[in-house]
């Protein structure tokens, strides 16, 4: 199997119940931007054996960096320890049956830098056994292939780092990577295969993440079930820095398709040891965006390391919803910031570094012509913010919203 990685996933449009007469189409928009590859492990981990290798897809489709699945099959009675190095002998993980116990019994490692790991079990008896289920690998994306939602011919964003700019330094470090997995299942529930995906987003308080609710399972009735929360990871340093800085995701605390938006309640990961466990809060704008105001965005567009698209403005500060009613209240802006797929969820920060829109949505076509619109689409944080006030006002307080 291919190793995949930044491809657009179409989302599912509406099909019509008579082909024939139906008037052509053009194809839906790309939601959701693949990333990786799952691979079956079934590796049994017991205390009698040496160091297990787990290498999910060697030679040329070799992955720069994975995720493991594990899963305790019996704990046994004694303390034990689960270790996870890299080729060299370095150790990235250590993961003790506490952490089993409190995901239980299952769950999912951070980023693991290299094609092949090895994971061993310290401690625990002759009843410990603990299985490597399944792997993702996430090769390196074809940086602008195929790029779409784009002003020119070529991309303008650039890499964030290295950064001596504060202004985007510090925005940036409010900006991670979401990456997530799904089962896809047949009519029967049986399960066909694995998709993964990337997108972005932004802490909004030390614990808080917010993002598109399209994130959670492209525009599927199954967004944010609890597969695809206990699969998240969001990496706040998806970079070549030297710190990592990775979550998993313990509850959706608030969300809604309209405005395209889910806010995930962080905690740190399990066995990511020496990597910050806090993160930084972004600046909230105290007003809307206004008509030619300049803007930025940082993003992992193309599931790349963060990016920054500098020149932008706003386009219409008063933009329709992407479901909006005919005569409903505008809950966007436009935007002319490079975009791709992998960058829903990002931040629009204004010219001081403050969140004044989460972007969700890029170029479209429609018509008969299939016309490309040339026009992102962001949601206002104001109109997030006023939601949150009428429907979860706790949240809105904890927000200082």
């Amino acid at each position: 199997m291919a190793l995949l990685i930044g491809t657009s996933v179409p989302s599912s449009g509406p099909m019509s119940s008579s082909p024939a007469q139906a008037a052509p189409q053009c194809p839906a928009s790309e939601l959701l931007t693949k990333f990786g590859e799952w691979a079956d492990e079934g590796i049994v981990i017991r205390r009698t054996m040496p160091q297990q290798p787990v290498t999910p897809f060697p030679g040329s489709k070799a992955a720069l960096t994975m995720r493991l699945l594990l899963a305790v099959q019996r704990y046994g009675t004694a303390p034990w320890v689960l270790a996870v190095h890299d080729t060299r002998g370095h150790l990235l993980a250590l993961i003790d049956r506490e952490d089993f116990t409190s995901s239980g019994g299952s769950l999912w490692t951070g980023r693991l830098g290299g094609p092949s790991v090895s994971v061993s079990l310290r401690g625990g008896d002759n009843m410990t056994e603990i299985e490597v289920r399944g792997s993702v690998a996430m090769g390196q994306p074809a940086p602008n292939e195929a790029a779409f939602s784009i002003s020119g011919t070529t991309p303008t964003w650039a890499p964030l780092y290295p950064q001596s700019e504060p202004l985007f330094r510090d925005a940036g470090e409010t900006v991670g990577m979401l990456v997530n997995m799904r089962s896809r299942n047949a009519d029967d529930g049986a399960v066909l295969g694995q998709d993964t995906w990337c997108c972005s987003g932004v802490m909004i308080a030390k614990d808080l993440f917010l993002t598109n609710w399209h994130c959670g399972n492209g525009a599927g009735p199954a967004a944010w079930n609890g597969e695809v929360k206990q699969n998240a990871l969001v990496d706040l340093a998806w970079e070549d820095g030297p710190m990592r800085r990775q979550f998993s995701v313990s509850d959706v605390v608030a969300s809604d398709a309209d405005l395209d938006f889910a806010i995930l309640r962080l905690k740190p990961l399990p066995g990511a040891e020496g990597g910050i466990r806090q993160a930084t809060a972004v600046a909230i704008a105290p007003a809307d965006a206004a008509l030619d105001e300049r803007v930025f965005m940082i993003h992992h567009a193309q599931c790349l390391p963060k990016r920054i698209s500098t020149r932008c403005r706003v386009r219409d500060p008063n933009y329709p919803g992407w479901r909006a009613n005919a005569g409903s209240t505008s809950t966007e802006i436009s935007h002319d910031c490079d975009t791709e797929p992998g960058a829903s969820g990002s931040p629009i920060f204004d010219s001081q570094g403050r969140l004044i829109a989460l972007h969700h949505l890029g170029f479209q076509k429609a018509g008969p012509s299939c016309v490309k619109d040339s026009v992102n689409k962001a949601v206002k944080i104001s109109a997030i913010a006023a939601y949150l006030r009428s429907e979860k006002n706790s949240l809105a307080q904890e927000l200082g919203w």
